[in-house]
């Protein structure tokens, strides 16, 4: 059940089934996640003919998912400290905390 999510993109985004199979509405869903637009990409390496997989808009999109990827990353991810899983201030050192000789 899990994995589920991460299933059901495969059979829409051209992995399992060809995009020239499917109806136009899922293959417009697939469009929003980025597994379509990476089997394009490899597509055009293995099959070849790469005007034919619109490679600027590719690297477009998955840029865009790169970069949305990494703010999102920026804002939610804190580093914490092991010892006490407080969030860590790179300025202090061990003494600040009270485990230290001294």
């Amino acid at each position: 059940m899990i994995a589920m999510p991460f299933v059901v993109p495969r059979f829409v985004s051209g992995v399992s089934i060809p995009v020239s199979r499917l109806p136009a509405w899922p293959v417009n869903i697939a469009s929003v996640f980025p597994l379509k637009w990476m089997c394009q990409g490899f597509r055009s390496v293995f099959l070849g003919d790469a005007g034919a997989y619109e490679l600027g808009r590719v690297a477009l999109i998955l840029g865009a998912w790169v970069a949305g990827g990494l703010v999102l990353c920026l804002v939610t991810f804190r580093w914490k400290s092991r010892r006490d899983g407080r969030p860590r201030d790179p300025g202090a050192s061990d003494r600040t905390h009270g485990s230290g000789p001294g």
